[in-house]
């Protein structure tokens, strides 16, 4: 049964990556801004954001969401809790380059899920405080200038309902 479990989740990691396998160049800017109004949507491009320490390009190709990933976060570390009840976790996959560092002190720019929010559709901004461990493909890295990462942002959101996740102002739409 152990054996049954670790297969399916490298199937379904295998699966993942397959499935999220563009690149930031695979992104041209998009004609949405990413404001509250105008949400940049999954493949639809890329937004330019600036922060005070870095100019950004930012997009996402999708989320993974239900019984599958709930069951991927808590068995990717026993310290993982399982969603509150009424949420699911979702993975959404976004790809980001640091254009240029704006302080002029090569200043790498930190970036993981909580530097995002989640947003209901009625706009109510929360923290995404969601401590997770040992998901693979997790975004949690420094990028400094020309780099580029991708990767999972993962959050605890109600179960079936679209939402948005929100990064320095710029609202990226998910649907259920």
């Amino acid at each position: 049964l152990k054996l049954k479990k670790i297969l399916s989740f490298i199937l379904l990691i295998l699966v993942t990556t397959s499935i999220f396998s563009l690149s930031m160049s695979d992104f041209k800017l998009s004609n949405q801004t990413g404001s509250r109004k105008d949400p940049l949507t999954q493949r639809n491009g890329y937004v330019v954001i600036e922060t005070f320490f870095s100019e950004l390009q930012m997009g996402f190709s999708g989320c993974l969401r239900g019984d599958i990933v709930d069951k991927i976060i808590t068995q990717a570390n026993f310290l993982n809790e399982n969603p509150k009840p009424g949420y699911e976790y979702a993975m959404v996959y976004f790809y980001v380059q640091n254009n240029k560092d704006l302080t002029g002190n090569d200043y790498a720019y930190p970036l993981s899920s909580v530097s995002f929010s989640v947003a209901n559709l009625s706009y109510k901004k929360t923290d995404n405080f969601c401590l997770i461990a040992s998901v693979p493909d997790m975004l949690d890295v420094e990028l400094y200038e020309g780099m580029t990462d991708e990767g999972f942002v993962i959050c605890q959101v109600p179960k079936g309902e679209p939402f948005y996740l929100v990064f320095n102002e710029i609202w990226f739409y998910v649907p259920a």
